[in-house]
This record gives structure tokens, sequence and C-alpha cells, in this order.
């Protein structure tokens, strides 16, 4: 578990009592943005009505789905937290499934990869998730899709979708996500690599 700022700590602080919600709720979500960098969280809380996936741009889940007055005020708090993210003085990183590869520094070597056998040269992932064992991380730079299930990973080709996150499904080759263009299934991605091994 990271070490929040000082500064963050205390604005943070500063949005629960505000927005009338406790500094523990406030301060789980905004490590679950952190956790999607930033534009996308996954959380489980029971007092913002249970489990549940935000992203930037309007889109929210969450568990007491008929709630419209919480739902409204989690959406508000999340909009609030993805400025304090955006406006943060370095936090120390994270130690996630899909950490920053560079630690702020370009790679030295070209042909570097991480441990799922993704080029450092993709960048930072710009949404990562998971759920149940299935996990995801989309590269833009790349246009790369990398999703790994049980020990074996699949890199898809997202051509020119913009990937922001994934919909609730338990079938894995039912997977779909979301893009500009609206909901793409995972089996209509060409797969371009498998285990770190070009196809």
């Amino acid at each position: 578990m990271p070490t929040i700022t000082p500064e963050t700590r205390t604005k943070l602080a500063a949005i629960a009592q505000q927005r009338g919600f406790s500094e523990a709720t406030v301060t789980d979500l905004y490590l679950a943005l952190v956790h999607g960098n930033g534009t996308m969280a996954q959380f489980s809380s029971s007092e913002v009505g249970g489990s549940g996936q935000w992203m930037r741009g309007g889109m929210l889940m969450i568990g007491d789905m008929f709630n419209n007055n919480l739902k409204g005020r989690v959406s508000g708090l999340f909009d609030e937290l993805a400025t304090v993210y955006e406006q943060r003085p370095l936090d120390p990183p994270m130690n996630s499934n899909f950490s920053n590869p560079y630690n702020n520094n370009a790679p030295t070597d070209p042909n570097a990869k991480t441990a799922d056998g993704i080029p450092l040269s993709w960048g930072y992932p710009s949404s990562s998730g998971s759920q149940n064992d299935t996990r995801y991380a989309y590269y833009p730079q790349a246009r790369r899709l990398l999703v790994v299930r049980n020990g074996e990973s699949w890199v898809y080709d997202t051509g020119d979708h913009q990937i922001g996150g994934v919909q609730q499904q338990n079938d894995w080759g039912a997977m779909t996500f979301t893009s500009q263009y609206g909901t793409i299934n995972l089996n209509s991605l060409p797969v371009v690599m498998k285990d770190g091994k070009p196809l």
C-alpha cells in the first residue's frame, strides 16, 4: 500500500468533510483511481453502494444501482478526486499488477520487456483493471490490449479504438470493452501476441 503525500491526504480529508463521506472511503476511492491512472476506478465500499466502476467521461456503476442520489454524489466525488490526481504532488508509486515500468525514466534498453512480455516502448497503460481471474491493460501508444487469464497472456490489436474500460462479463470470450465507437467484443479484435511471442 503506498503512502499518500501529506498534501494529498489534506485534500482528501477536506473532500470527505465537504461531500459527507468518511476519510477512509475517500482515501480508498482515490487509491482505486490511482490504480486506474486517473481515468478509471474499480471499487467496493458499502458507503458508496457496494462494488462498482467509474470511468472518466461519465460512466459510473454502483451496486445500489437505483439510488440516483447516491450515484450523483459518487460521480461528483470521483470527478473531484480525478482533479486531485491530476494536480497531485508525486505520490509514491503504487504496487500494482501494471505498475509503471519506467519509474519516470525512459528505458535504456529498447528491447526491454515487462513480466508479461510487453515491450517497454509501448509506454504506460492508460486503462487497466481486473475482475475475477482476468487482468487487462490498454496501451494506446501501441494500440494494443493485453488480457491475462489463468497464466496465459494475449495481446490484441485495437486498431483505432480508444479503450476506456471493461464490461462486467463472466465468460472470457464474451468479454467486452468500451471505446469511442461503443461496445466491442474481445473476440472481434485480432490476436497479435500470445505469452509474449508474436503470432
